[in-house]
């Protein structure tokens, strides 16, 4: 978790008191007034310097030489660290104003309020003496840490219930603090979690900001299964920042496998979208996702609830209970939440958690929210830069393709304008994962000469997504190398979750009549998974009108890549000499969206697969067989209309020979797709592609097969502007 600690900065209404003057040797009848006006950094922090400024100004007309402005703050431990304690000005007209500049260093016990002295000394050209004294008030605030710390599981370690699991948690830092005499502590939120043999780490150090803390944990019977916090407590010290030690809590999460639990993959959490990734205080976004039951039965009850804080609070219900969820069925949620003034400029994860009796799973997503109130201390002495939004401009990024990535960028700074900012993007990979993004066309680095206060970048990016990418969420890092105005370096970074989709390609053969049986008859396809992955959770079923059948839905379950397989179905009732109807084919997508397959057909003598009239997307070609080959991603849409006929097979080749020849060997699904039956009739053979349409049924994709003209369309992703 990523916590970002910020200063504030308020301005005060300064008060000032009764103003003396005296004359040497006679009595002074008007009041010889000076104002002192626009001081800055009335709040101040400790440990740290500032360069306090004020404008003094001779309120009358009269003109005054020899003046004097020394700044005390008395018993308080802030220190005027100027070899000059005061200022020295020759002439002080009258209606002159100057500004005044003191460096100062505030202490350690500083904190609370306090006030300074402003003793102004001078004389007017008629010899009268000014003795004037000014009292300033200021407010100081407790030291703060220069240092942000990041936590979590290596190698995603899930905990065995009632088991001792020895894991590594990785602690990263990052600020410009130097840190020394750190110790680790590590505890749970959940009595539920007991750290054992070695929970407290006295000499932690941290390599290339990294520490890597060895801890054995035991997750008791009585948990559920689904995710808990691990609590990692760092005491530390900074060098050059007070004789004070700091404390920082860094939340780590961890699943936990509970046995006696329904497999938590029988529920599914697709992945959260946010509609607004950034807030500010007041400001609303929505969080939505699908929930799905893969068990072989229906949900009576499934409770779906916001995890979340006071930082970050729901503005609709905060539960949302799920009545009779039938097996395979999806059933979106959503809900809205609002940054409240409680909020600190950092990120805030919420959750999204489903229960009941038997199920129990948690997934999360972050929202980041910026307090205009939050960061005045930090606008003078730190600039920063925050992503407010980005787009990679297409709803799904599937792997093989390419995508523009924009990025807005703001300072988030009021007063500071940032100077010569380098922006590079690049994967977070780990040593078992290897890149799955290729810049495209350009850098994978930008530079923006400067940024004003509260102005925005748009940066843009092409990246091509690798063929083999595994279907799975990838981390983009944003890092910032910037000056201030004063040329000081700068170095940040922040994090993107960019899904990308695996594309599941299932090849469908032509539908054929199959035996004559003594109730009615049968009809037959085969189909093939002829993609680079497994097809999960696939079931098939037949629609047909006039007929009834016998057990006609067949769960695949897990559809290998490669494997191939044989629907039958009994039905009830004379053959006929054609017959219409519909394969249906479901399955789940790489983050367990359910995708809908359906292949028209018409069988009988002279007749061939059905044309369907839709909106055509996504990739479909027909092999020798007559086989559909479907890539089961949707795309834009375009009006059509499907052709009538279908393709045969070689004379003297049927289906069973086909069947029986890949499961021995002799033919290949390369083979088929090329169209090359020579092994079956010494000759080969183009027979022709097909494409597919779409429709949107419920908010499932719904892909409809049709013979069509030769015709590939690849899903190109566009910029959203």
């Amino acid at each position: 978790m990523k916590r970002r600690l910020q200063g504030i900065v308020m301005f005060m209404v300064m008060a000032l008191s009764m103003v003396t003057v005296s004359a040497a040797g006679e009595s002074v009848d008007d009041a010889y007034v000076v104002n002192i006006t626009d001081v800055s950094h009335q709040e101040l922090t400790e440990g740290r310097e500032y360069k306090i400024q004020m404008t003094v100004e001779n309120a009358e007309w009269l003109d005054w030489r020899d003046m004097y402005f020394k700044l005390d703050f008395g018993s308080a431990p802030i220190y005027v660290i100027d070899s000059n304690d005061g200022y020295y000005l020759e002439y002080f007209n009258g209606k002159e104003s100057y500004t005044l500049e003191y460096n100062v260093k505030v202490g350690e016990g500083a904190s609370g309020d306090c006030k300074a002295t402003m003793t102004v000394n001078g004389i007017s050209e008629s010899l009268k003496d000014m003795n004037v004294t000014k009292e300033i008030y200021f407010h100081v605030n407790e030291a703060q840490s220069n240092m942000n710390f990041y936590g979590e599981v290596e190698n995603d370690t899930v905990l065995k219930s009632d088991e001792l699991t020895e894991m590594n948690v990785i602690l990263s830092a990052e600020g410009i603090g130097k840190m020394s005499n750190i110790s680790l502590t590590v505890d749970s939120d959940n009595s539920g979690l007991a750290i054992q043999d070695g929970f407290q780490f006295d000499q932690v150090m941290f390599t290339d900001g990294v520490y890597t803390a060895p801890i054995k944990v035991k997750a008791f019977d009585s948990l559920e299964s689904g995710f808990y916090t691990l609590l990692l407590t760092l005491n530390y010290n900074e060098e050059g920042n007070i004789n004070k030690t700091f404390e920082e809590v860094v939340e780590v999460i961890v699943e936990v496998d509970n046995d006696d639990s329904v497999d938590v993959k029988d529920v599914t959490i697709a992945p959260i979208s946010v509609s607004d990734s950034s807030l500010y205080v007041g400001q609303t976004a929505t969080l939505s996702t699908a929930i799905t039951n893969h068990s072989d039965e229906s949900i009576d009850e499934l409770i779906v609830s916001l995890d979340y804080s006071d930082a970050v609070v729901p503005r609709s219900q905060d539960t949302v209970v799920l009545h009779d969820l039938a097996s395979g069925a999806s059933e979106n949620v959503a809900f809205t939440v609002e940054a409240t003034d409680d909020a600190s400029t950092r990120n805030y994860s919420l959750g999204i958690k489903v229960s009941n009796d038997d199920v129990s799973k948690q997934l999360f997503a972050g929202v980041y929210v910026y307090n205009d109130e939050d960061d005045e201390d930090e606008n003078v002495s730190e600039p920063k830069l925050m992503i407010t939004n980005y787009s990679t401009g297409a709803d799904k990024l599937f792997a093989g393709e390419s995508f523009d990535l924009s990025l807005t960028i703001m300072n988030t700074n009021k007063n500071m304008t940032i100077n010569n900012i380098k922006i590079t993007v690049a994967e977070e990979t780990s040593g078992t994962t290897s890149k799955v993004f290729v810049p495209y066309g350009i850098s994978s680095s930008v530079y923006v000469d400067a940024l004003a206060p509260k102005e925005e970048v748009e940066v843009d990016l092409s990246y091509m997504i690798l063929d083999q990418a595994e279907g799975d969420i990838y981390n983009l890092s944003v890092t910032y190398d910037y000056e201030d105005v004063d040329a000081n370096g700068y170095e940040d970074s922040e994090s993107l979750t960019i899904p990308v989709y695996q594309v599941p390609e299932l090849t469908i053969s032509d539908v054929a009549f199959g035996s004559v049986l003594d109730s009615g008859f049968t009809i037959e396809a085969d189909f093939y998974n002829t993609g680079k992955i497994d097809i999960d959770n696939m079931m098939v079923d037949v629609e047909l009108e006039g007929y009834n059948t016998n057990n006609s839905n067949y769960y695949v379950g897990t559809f290998e890549s490669g494997r191939t397989d044989t629907y039958d179905v009994d039905i009830v009732g004379t053959k006929p000499d054609s017959l219409s109807g519909k394969l249906v084919f479901t399955y789940d997508d790489t983050f367990g969206a359910q995708v809908e397959v359906v292949k028209e057909f018409t069988i009988g003598t002279g007749t061939g697969a059905s044309g369907a009239v839709g909106s055509n997307a996504g990739n479909t070609s027909t092999n020798a067989a007559g086989a559909d080959t479907v890539s089961g991603k949707a795309a834009g849409a375009g009006s059509g209309q499907g052709a009538r006929g279908g393709v045969e097979l070689p004379d003297g080749v049927t289906q069973e020979q086909v069947r029986e020849a890949m499961q021995s060997g002799l033919l290949t699904m390369e083979d088929m797709q090329a169209g090359d039956f020579s092994a079956l009739t010494g000759s080969t053979g183009f027979l022709g592609m097909d494409t597919m349409t779409v429709a949107i049924v419920g908010g499932i994709a719904v892909l409809v097969l049709a013979v069509s003209v030769i015709g590939i369309r690849k899903r190109k992703a566009g910029k959203v502007e």
